[in-house]
């Protein structure tokens, strides 16, 4: 069994979390294997290492908290914020930046909560607008330096008079632990076919030039005429830009894991990202930041360019 030391008891009235330095055979790759089948598995990840842009990679599972919203409502993130109010921690200097707290995502529709824009036409998947996860356990790497940590921090909602130091030294052991096994617990996985994924469906669906039962959800005629009438509304004056993309469907031919970590080697990008929310995962190889905010400077990096309309 791994054992920890906590490092440093308060700072500023905020508790610092137990850190441990990582040996080098624990990479990212060995603690994804250990923690994906665990509830809420998220992946930051720096695929693409090299520059600040592709410097650190986070990890994290089996958060103490979790929280879906599938409808729109008034101030939506008031009980995250109150697991937030309820466990401050410091922040060790020196060290990866994200060292607990929350993470998960805020899809599109979660928009809807503060302007009042229609819903979507189709929504056949039905995937919560937000999830969100209270991370007391998170492994880190810096690539620049090669070397990774562990953090715990000894959060409890349910048990605000638990130990927090105790708690730390628990679960920091625990996921070393799961580490330390290596092992891959298998699952039952069944391919379905292109028949079953489109059943139910309520977008119009095509066959496509790729092969191999890919679905889209426009055809050429379709498309052209969609391209045509972003025009026009740009011409009006309506809109400066716009987003056109189709939703393209296949049948899986492996696990979701197992095609993240595929996807991962094949078209390494700085900011990729794995998250099982339970009834979805989501995978990305994306070469941009949305946004990145720290010390009250907020940084972008879209990839998006707009070209003038001839």
């Amino acid at each position: 069994m791994f054992r920890g030391t906590y490092n440093g008891g308060m700072t500023n009235s905020k508790l610092v979390p137990l850190v441990q330095k990582l040996a080098p055979a624990i990479t990212p790759d060995r603690v994804f294997r250990a923690l994906k089948r665990k509830p809420y598995c998220c992946w930051l990840d720096s695929a693409l290492k090299g520059g600040q842009r592709g410097r650190y990679s986070f990890l994290c599972a089996d958060p103490v908290e979790s929280w879906e919203l599938h409808e729109p409502v008034a101030d939506p993130l008031s009980e995250v914020q109150s697991w937030l109010d309820r466990c401050q921690s410091a922040t060790v200097g020196g060290l990866p930046p994200f060292q607990g707290g929350v993470a998960g995502y805020l899809g599109y529709e979660f928009g809807r909560c503060f302007e009042r824009v229609p819903a979507a036409k189709h929504d056949e998947f039905s995937t919560p607008l937000a999830v969100l996860g209270l991370y007391d356990v998170v492994f880190a790497w810096d690539h620049e330096l090669d070397q990774g940590w562990v953090f715990s921090h000894g959060f409890s909602l349910k048990d605000p008079t638990m130990d927090r130091e105790k708690r730390a030294v628990l679960r920091l052991n625990q996921f070393l632990s799961w580490v330390e096994q290596d092992e891959e617990l298998s699952d039952s996985y069944r391919q379905p076919s292109v028949h079953a994924m489109a059943h139910g469906l309520t977008a119009e669906q095509f066959e496509t030039r790729l092969g191999g039962g890919w679905l889209g959800n426009f055809d050429s005629e379709g498309y052209r005429a969609a391209v045509q009438k972003a025009r026009d509304y740009i011409y009006a004056g309506d809109i400066f830009q716009v987003n056109l993309s189709q939703r393209l469907l296949c049948p899986a031919r492996c696990k979701s894991d197992e095609l993240y970590e595929h996807l991962r080697l094949v078209n390494a990008a700085p900011f990729a990202g794995y998250f099982d929310f339970g009834s979805g995962q989501i995978i990305s190889a994306s070469p941009e930041r949305f946004y990145h905010v720290r010390d009250r400077w907020i940084e972008t990096r879209p990839i998006s360019r707009r070209a003038p309309i001839e």
